[in-house]
């Protein structure tokens, strides 16, 4: 259980409530999303930025040599969005679970330069149980926020190290994965690998145990090599290579 995510989600209550009502048009996803941060002013910040800047996801340079990391592809989107921009040499999309990594099987289906993987990545090898929502799936069922009450299934989990380990310069990693993003990172940094990449992008999740201390602990190690571009407190960060 994090006490401090409990405890600071209880102080923001009052402007959670007092937001709600505002927010009346808010539908779908925006609702989610306001939901799911307790309409925090980091996520109106990112907002705000996005309608001003509506590439600030995938503003990124794209040629015969870039190489992506989509780790939480999802349905695709973040890539999408980066084949517009160019041709790259490689995408590597992990989606662990099973019914949306056929359907990227399907949607690439004759793109030699895209690489589905049907997995997670984490800090080692291991096979775990995750639990799925409408947005996300995670290992990490207890005191969350996204409420992954569905069917669980086997997912394998694959070294983020070892799995990078003999690609080329990687252009960019997109991080967007329920709370692994923590051991991911946690991986790379202890073998010295973030210099591998020429862009972070990740979104840290507030609710994991010791989510505060874990994200400072990264950010500290990305600061050696990175220089942070642009950052919302547990909504998304852009860090690029020194």
């Amino acid at each position: 259980m994090n006490r401090q995510y409990q405890i600071r989600k209880l102080l923001r209550k009052p402007i959670a409530w007092y937001r709600r009502k505002k927010e009346t048009e808010a539908t779908g996803f925006w609702r989610a999303a306001l939901e799911l941060h307790s309409y925090s002013k980091a996520l109106y910040d990112y907002a705000d930025h996005k309608i001003e800047k509506p590439d600030m996801m995938y503003d990124l340079k794209v040629d015969e040599q870039s190489v992506f990391l989509d780790l939480g592809a999802y349905i695709g989107e973040w890539t999408d969005n980066i084949l517009t921009k160019g041709n790259p040499k490689a995408v590597h999309l992990y989606e662990p679970h099973p019914g949306l990594a056929k359907a990227l099987r399907e949607k690439y289906k004759g793109k030699d330069n895209i690489h589905i993987h049907e997995c997670g990545l984490s800090d080692s090898y291991y096979d775990t149980t995750f639990y799925f929502a409408d947005q996300g799936s995670s290992e990490y069922r207890e005191d969350n926020e996204q409420n992954f009450q569905g069917k669980p299934v086997s997912v394998q989990m694959k070294d983020a190290y070892l799995e990078i380990k003999d690609m080329p310069q990687i252009s960019c990693i997109k991080i967007n994965i329920e709370g692994g993003e923590y051991p991911v990172l946690d991986r790379l940094i202890e073998n010295n690998a973030l210099s591998k990449f020429d862009t972070v992008m990740v979104q840290f999740h507030e609710w994991i145990p010791k989510s505060y201390q874990n994200r400072n602990k990264i950010r500290r190690a990305l600061r050696k090599t990175h220089n942070c571009e642009w950052s919302y407190f547990f909504v998304w960060e852009k860090w690029t290579l020194k």
